[in-house]
């Protein structure tokens, strides 16, 4: 938990309600306080915005403003969010987790060099932060710089190892990166932390389904992977992964129908920039191979 945050929890009702006689009483504060800390509920920052009117030190307000941008992100609005980040920094421009959400913010926004930025700045303020280092590994393999997102993850790893997307995440950059072995062992480790993670499990099918090696290619294994996946939370790279282990089990048809479901959602939802990689995996369906990766079909 990043300081600021640690510091806004500690600080009571009452020494708000002292600060300004415009707030009746010491229970309503408490509300407040207890809203703007639940970064996930409706009403998180305008609970935040009431607290941010009263007479705070720069610390107070620092770790107001984290919480109520965190809320804003979590709502969808990354203009205010951003804002109150910004703040933040003025406030403290060591605080890296400041940082860290400034670069989400610009990832959410399709700026992934923006965000790349921000996150090596909060690891040049904390080279310790883990999350901070998987957000940026996680930006790595998004443009496909695979050996600069294993060294992050190792990083994250070595400082974490409770976390079980660091493990899934480290896997598929392995599988990238054509080491099958290892690769399985961090599949591994990850469904030992988590067993119902889909993630996981959608990202050991489409490694089952695709890996180069015979030793650890498994078709049957990859449609039961990618079908519990599915029935935890149907997404179309969710099917994109089950389309690939039917083909690998020879069911060719049913990959292509699987396929054009993910193509329908893509579309749906304007999200063209990996429509060309879904749409040469369903040729290469149609003309009933199996993918392997990596290869340019995997992209």
């Amino acid at each position: 938990m990043p300081l600021l945050v640690a510091g806004v929890l500690a600080f009571s009702a009452f020494e708000l309600y002292a600060t300004d006689e415009l707030y009746a009483t010491e229970g309503t504060l408490n509300d407040w306080l207890d809203a703007c800390r639940q970064t996930g509920e409706k009403q998180s920052a305008e609970a935040c915005t009431k607290i941010l009117r009263l007479n705070l030190n720069d610390d107070q307000y620092a770790a107001v403003h984290w919480l109520r941008g965190a809320a804003y992100f979590r709502k969808g609005n990354y203009a205010a969010a951003k804002k109150d980040f910004r703040k933040v920094v003025e406030f403290d421009p060591t605080e890296p987790s400041a940082y860290y959400w400034l670069g989400r913010i610009s990832e959410s926004e399709g700026k992934r060099m923006e965000a790349l930025h921000n996150y090596n700045k909060a690891i040049s303020k904390d080279p310790d932060d883990h999350v901070a280092l998987y957000a940026r590994a996680v930006n790595h393999i998004k443009t496909g710089n695979f050996e600069k997102a294993r060294a992050d993850l190792d990083r994250a790893i070595s400082i974490n190892d409770a976390e079980h997307i660091y493990f899934t995440n480290r896997g598929i950059v392995l599988g990238a990166l054509d080491m099958p072995e290892l690769a399985a062992r961090d599949f591994e480790q990850a469904q030992k932390r988590n067993p119902s993670d889909s993630h996981r499990m959608n990202a050991e099918a489409w490694f089952r389904a695709t890996t180069r090696n015979d030793r650890f290619r498994d078709g049957q294994e990859a449609v039961r992977l990618a079908e519990a996946a599915i029935k935890a939370d149907d997404r179309w790279g969710y099917r994109d992964s089950l389309a690939a282990a039917l083909a690998e089990t020879g069911r060719f048809e049913e990959a292509v129908k699987e396929m054009k479901e993910a193509i329908r959602f893509l579309r749906e939802n304007g999200n063209d920039e990996v429509l060309p990689g879904v749409l040469a995996r369903t040729k290469l369906y149609e003309e009933g191979k199996p993918l392997r990766c990596p290869s340019k079909a995997c992209d």
